[in-house]
């Protein structure tokens, strides 16, 4: 966070939380994350496109995608697809649902369940 922000923050205006963003900084910061993406996707590229021989997303595999819809076999795995999606959804929604009604004050509930360890919700994190 930046230190204007950590001012407004009691417990966690600590120096190791702070960082000011600088130009350079965010140039140096974007120069490195573009350059992992690149060297990443030649390795994926042989190994997704030429190892496993999967269909380059192009016009031609999106027609075949939606071309396997319209067979037999492909409507039986569309509607399949069709169904986990909407139990996905209320699933999610439940869940959603459930967290709203029963949260009973700060500091209860699922959102402050320790899923990082109880080292890490001690910190806040």
């Amino acid at each position: 966070m930046s230190g204007w922000i950590a001012a407004q923050v009691d417990e966690a205006s600590n120096p190791i939380n702070v960082k000011n963003l600088s130009l350079g900084w965010m140039f140096g910061f974007l120069f490195l994350v573009s350059f992992v993406g690149l060297f990443s996707i030649v390795p994926l590229r042989k190994m997704m496109i030429l190892k496993y021989k999967l269909t380059y997303p192009s016009g031609t595999a999106t027609a075949y995608l939606i071309n396997s819809f319209h067979t037999p076999k492909g409507a039986k795995l569309a509607k399949k697809q069709v169904m986990m999606l909407f139990y996905s959804f209320c699933g999610s929604f439940t869940n959603a649902l459930f967290q709203w009604f029963f949260v009973a004050a700060d500091g209860c509930g699922f959102s402050n369940f320790p899923t990082f360890g109880l080292k890490a919700f001690s910190q806040r994190f």
